[in-house]
């Protein structure tokens, strides 16, 4: 479920395990979305795969690293202490 004061055109945040599961379940999974929320309350709801529905565009990113070192150990000698 996901609502919005705006319209339907308003981006939404998905997780990477909703993402995850709706392209595992795609037959199974819903989107069920209320919009307009404080002038005019509506809702629509979509079946299966949303990636094919709406462009997705990463909006977080899990940082591993420095690139290069090969420990986590060693990472306090990198980082000069």
């Amino acid at each position: 479920m996901q609502s919005t004061k705006e319209g339907a055109d308003c981006p939404f945040f998905l997780s990477r395990n909703e993402l995850r599961a709706l392209r595992e379940e795609k037959d199974r999974y819903w989107l069920y979305r209320v919009i307009d929320c404080y002038e005019s309350p509506r809702m629509y709801s979509l079946r299966g795969a949303l990636d094919e529905r709406f462009l997705l565009d990463p909006s977080e990113y899990l940082a591993y690293g420095p690139r290069g070192i090969p420990s986590v150990l060693r990472m306090k000698e990198f980082l000069g202490g």
